[in-house]
C-alpha cells in the first residue's frame, strides 16, 4: 500500500484566524467606529478627518435647554426711520416667525454670534416687501433678528409674531436699546 499525499501542506488554521480578527477588530476601532458612529477611542479619526463623517443624526427631534418663549409686537416706523429687533438664541434653537407691514420696507434678517466684533452681523434674508414668515434655526449663540427701514415719507406699521425657543428681545432704535427678558408661556 502506498501513501496518498496531499497537494496542500498542512497548516495550522487558528494563527490566520487570529490574524483576521485582530485586523478586523483595528479596522473597526481606527476607520468604523469613528467614521460611521463617531466614536473615537484613539484619536486617530479626529486626526484624520474620520469622525466628521458620521455627521449629526437627522431626525425631526431636536431638543434644547431653552424654555419656549412667545412675543408680539407692534412697531410704527416713521418716514425714513430705521429699527432692528432681536431675539437671544443658543445654537440650535429654533422659531416660528411671521411680520406684516402695511407698505413694502427695507428687511435683514441677520444674527450677530456672541463675541464677534462690532458691526459683524450673518445676513440671511435681505429685500423689500411687506411680509415674512418662516421657520428659522440659529446657528450660533447670539442675537437674531431683523432690521427694518422705511424707505418713504410715509408712516408704516409692522406686526411681529415669533414663538419658539428665545431668552430675551431687544430693541434697537434711534441709538437706544430697550432689552427686555422674555417671559415664558
Amino acid at each position: 500500500m502506498s501513501k496518498t499525499e496531499s497537494p496542500l501542506p498542512q497548516r495550522p488554521v487558528l494563527l490566520p484566524v487570529i490574524g483576521s480578527l485582530g485586523v478586523a477588530l483595528i479596522l473597526l476601532v481606527f476607520w468604523v467606529l469613528p467614521a460611521e458612529f463617531g466614536v473615537d477611542p484613539t484619536g486617530f479619526g479626529r486626526a484624520t478627518g474620520l469622525t466628521g463623517l458620521a455627521g449629526e443624526e437627522s431626525g425631526a427631534l431636536e431638543t434644547t435647554q431653552t424654555p419656549p418663549a412667545s412675543v408680539k409686537q407692534t412697531f410704527e416706523l416713521l418716514g425714513f426711520e430705521t429699527m432692528e429687533f432681536k431675539l437671544g438664541m443658543k445654537e440650535h434653537d429654533g422659531l416660528v416667525f411671521s411680520w406684516t407691514a402695511t407698505a413694502p420696507l427695507h428687511f435683514d434678517m441677520h444674527a450677530e454670534p456672541e463675541g464677534a466684533e462690532d458691526g459683524f452681523a450673518e445676513s440671511f434674508a435681505a429685500g423689500d416687501d411687506d411680509r415674512q414668515q418662516g421657520t428659522y434655526q440659529a446657528e450660533f449663540d447670539g442675537e437674531h433678528g431683523w432690521y427694518w427701514a422705511n424707505k418713504s415719507a410715509e408712516p408704516i406699521t409692522i406686526e411681529l409674531s415669533a414663538n419658539g425657543f428665545f431668552e430675551f428681545t431687544a430693541l434697537y432704535r434711534d441709538g437706544n436699546v430697550q432689552r427686555v427678558s422674555t417671559p415664558r408661556e
